[in-house]
């Protein structure tokens, strides 16, 4: 067995003695990469797995747990600033079970349960009122952490007055703090602060969003109303609303300039249409209360149809006092004794009273937003210097053309706008029409110029690439060629063991040239002395 295993051990120190340089490096690599991927593969295996089991204790408790874990002897980890603590995923459940057994964690927050846990009669309204506001407090706590996505923690403060036994006496609103500890890098958006509002607002009795303040953990006032002025979203917004309007007027009123120009031009014109427009985007809800004279009445009379009408008239002739007392005595008037007025005469009056028919009319008006009030547009046209049979283009009478059809447009965007219709609808287009500058055609030698202009920097990069390739190349066949030409040649193998029961081979020799087979014995003589040794032999046993 001993000689089998030196037989082996020498038959594969001849074979590595055999192989080339390059072909030692390549088997040591090669068994450097699969010694490390078996090293990965365990180290895979064999590595612990770590879940989170407890987190958003304090540090008192955490610090109980860890002090717990460590007497047992389970590896953990804190991680998050202590605020997390992971343990072997496959002793994850019993350590909770084995926590939750000893009372750990100890703090929590009272919930809705509670109610079903201690159902008995001895509790007290009192007590009652102060787990309820505490159970809403906590369940609106955890409803904002598990539904708004960003929400790490969140703090709820109520305030909820007793109702009032008096019925004539309204009670007091109810009012809510929140405290909301964002994930870092989380931004809350309007919609978002919105349906907190909300939320918050319809989950607490007598709870209006007027009388909730929600904050940041920077401080930092999340107000619901803040949509109401211009944020950088909403300006976004709108200049994107305003540009897709300007463009769709520029492509209509460049479809019309193309078709008001003469179909006869030698090269194809080039009109250019830059509109500017004035954009409402005012939401708008106004309630408008009118009075007028109903329908079928005289139009003269705008004082609508009689519905009722009555007419008083009283009148006296004697001697003494008339009827109401003497002109200009008041009620509060000290009383005294008048002078007697024993001369005729006469008192009469008239009243008219009239019920008049009209129509009251309520109206609630939506003013959508996005309403164009003002447009601007200036239009440049550039053509050739002359058109088909060489006939010169009149601009004056083009100019007019395109005048007229783009004031044309602009006066049915401004006509319903009172103030932008007070203008000229002419004062608001500018049109300018260039005869003549219209280059020539380039060449395809011309345009290959300018694009190579262009494109300069990234062909010369392209060239430089194909350079270095192509040098590299080379490099490498010229160094091929010439590890070709010094490398000598392979010497024949031959068997270096010579055994007790087996003769050695014949030396198969070629017919080579004398100065080759030189080298060959020299190179095995280097290399492999034992070889040259049993080749001698065996030359000198057959020359005896």
């Amino acid at each position: 067995m001993r000689e089998r295993l030196l037989l082996i051990l020498e038959n594969i120190k001849t074979w590595l003695a055999a192989r080339s340089t390059r072909d030692k490096i390549l088997m040591m690599a090669g068994g450097a990469l699969v010694l490390a991927l078996i090293i990965g593969a365990m180290m895979y295996v064999t590595r612990t797995e770590y879940v989170p089991v407890f987190s958003g204790l304090d540090e008192r408790e955490m610090g109980e747990i860890a002090a717990r874990l460590k007497e047992q002897g389970i590896p953990y980890k804190l991680a998050a600033g202590g605020g997390t603590l992971y343990v072997d995923k496959r002793q994850a459940a019993d350590v909770k079970v084995q926590m939750a057994a000893e009372g750990i964690p100890r703090t929590g927050s009272i919930t809705y349960d509670i109610f079903a846990q201690n159902a008995n009669m001895g509790m007290t309204d009192r007590q009652f009122s102060v787990l309820e506001r505490e159970a809403l407090q906590n369940e609106l706590a955890r409803m904002i952490q598990n539904g708004i996505r960003g929400v790490r923690k969140a703090h709820v403060m109520l305030t909820m007055p007793e109702p009032s036994i008096w019925a004539h006496q309204e009670s007091d609103a109810s009012s809510a703090s929140v405290i909301l500890d964002l994930d870092p890098g989380v931004r809350l958006d309007q919609r978002a602060i919105q349906a907190l509002y909300t939320l918050i607002s319809k989950s607490v009795p007598r709870l209006s969003p007027d009388n909730i303040v929600i904050t940041t953990q920077y401080g930092e006032l999340l107000d619901p109303n803040f949509g109401g002025s211009t944020t950088a979203d909403d300006y976004m917004r709108m200049q994107e609303i305003k540009r897709a309007i300007e463009r769709d007027i520029e492509a209509s009123i460049t479809r019309l300039i193309l078709t008001t120009l003469p179909a006869d031009m030698t090269e194809p014109p080039r009109v250019s249409v830059q509109a500017f427009a004035q954009i409402d985007f005012t939401k708008e809800t106004r309630v408008e209360e009118n009075v007028r004279a109903p329908e079928g009445s005289d139009p003269n009379d705008p004082k609508g149809l009689v519905l009722s009408m009555e007419k008083l008239s009283e009148s006296w002739q004697g001697q003494g006092t008339p009827p109401g007392g003497n002109a200009g005595t008041g009620t509060t008037d000290v009383p005294t004794y008048q002078g007697g007025n024993q001369n005729n005469g006469s008192y009469e009056r008239t009243e008219d009273r009239i019920n008049y028919e009209l129509d009251k009319i309520h109206k609630t008006v939506d003013k959508a937003p996005y309403a164009l009030q003002d447009l601007a547009v200036n239009v440049a046209v550039t053509l050739p210097a002359q058109a088909a049979g060489n006939q010169a283009m009149d601009t004056t009478k083009l100019t007019d053309n395109i005048q007229n059809a783009v004031a044309n447009i602009v006066n049915l965007v401004i006509e319903n706008n009172d103030a932008a219709g007070q203008k000229n609808a002419n004062n608001r287009v500018k049109v300018i029409v260039d005869v003549g500058s219209l280059s020539p055609a380039k060449t395809p030698s011309e345009q290959a110029l300018r694009w190579i202009q262009d494109n300069w920097f990234y062909l010369a990069l392209a060239g430089f690439a194909l350079i270095v390739l192509i040098t590299g190349v080379i490099f490498i066949v010229r160094r091929r060629r010439r590890e070709e030409d010094t490398a000598p040649g392979i010497a024949p193998e031959f068997s270096a063991y010579v055994g007790e029961a087996t003769e050695p081979p014949p030396l198969v020799l070629e017919e080579t040239d004398e100065a080759r087979m030189q080298k060959q014995l020299e190179r095995l003589a280097r290399e492999k002395p034992k070889d040259f040794v049993a080749i001698l032999r065996t030359w000198l046993k057959e020359e005896s």
